[in-house]
């Protein structure tokens, strides 16, 4: 019979628990889990009691991840890349893992190359690619483009009125 507390009574006693633990984390990792590149690169970024804040560590991190196809590294080492955190900058790299995490479905990836491509932010302003990441991803356009197609759709129909009045 299990004693409370014990592995076998609580279930406590698997990988997951012992991702919980610097040692576990940096573990599995190490192995190859793209979500524990992720994690440790989180914690490295931010800093913890297990981890000190080292934005190279987090960045190298991030980048494994990214390298290893896991979409939220993409985006945090595209994030990396953009602001020169723990690396130079280099905004052009940024901008092709936003445009790989976007891809694979990363909504603030996406999110941000529309919005940098409509406003040339770290890029070259392209609204027809803007358009495009709206259109092939099902976005709903951004609250700015929807005023733009109200405004439009009541100047026609004032003019219409206009006309049909003579």
């Amino acid at each position: 019979m299990a004693q409370a507390g014990s592995p076998e009574k609580t279930g406590s006693f698997n990988l997951g628990a012992m991702l919980g633990t610097k040692a576990g984390l940096l573990k599995a990792a190490e192995e190859g889990d793209p979500e524990a590149m992720v994690k440790v690169g989180d914690a490295y970024y931010h800093g913890s009691k297990d981890f000190p804040m080292e934005r190279g560590y987090a960045s190298l991190w991030f980048e494994r991840a990214a390298e290893a196809g896991n979409p939220e590294g993409m985006f945090r080492f595209a994030e990396i890349l953009r602001w020169g955190e723990g690396r130079l900058q280099n905004v052009r790299e940024a901008e092709t893992w936003y445009r790989r995490a976007a891809e694979l479905g990363h909504s603030k990836a996406r999110t941000w190359l529309i919005h940098a491509y409509e406003t040339g932010d770290g890029t070259a302003k392209n609204p027809s690619e803007a358009t495009r990441h709206i259109l092939d991803h099902g976005n709903a356009p951004p609250v700015r483009m929807t005023g733009l197609w109200i405004a439009a759709a009541v100047a026609l129909a004032g003019l219409g009125i206009l006309f049909w009045r003579g």
